[in-house]
């Protein structure tokens, strides 16, 4: 599961509703398809998505704007490095400066 707890580094013409597609790199026997969360950015409520997917490999993020799916970036993270963070927020920082604030669970 992936919680998005918050995202940052807004401009002023970024704001109401975003759309974070989460894929892997490589094929993956679990996950088959491209997962998308909608996220409100002006909401306190943290938003979440579960998923399976095999233990290895790169998971790819892309956050996009809900209206117009204009690609606000793309970053990745590799699922050996979540091993020791599981459960701890994690910063992704996208190419434009913003980011999201999540936690994986197991």
């Amino acid at each position: 599961m992936v919680e998005v707890i918050e995202i940052r580094s807004l401009s002023t013409k970024h704001k109401g509703n975003f759309v974070l597609s989460i894929a892997k790199k490589q094929h993956d026997m679990l996950f088959k398809d491209k997962q998308r969360l909608s996220i409100c950015a002006d909401s306190k409520e943290t938003q979440a998505i579960l998923f399976q997917c095999e233990p290895k490999g790169v998971l790819l993020f892309d956050l996009d704007l809900d209206c117009s799916s204009k690609s606000l970036g793309t970053c990745s993270i590799s699922l050996s490095a979540l091993d020791s963070k599981l459960v701890t927020p994690i910063w992704l920082e996208f190419e434009t400066g913003m980011g999201c604030v999540i936690k994986f669970f197991q």
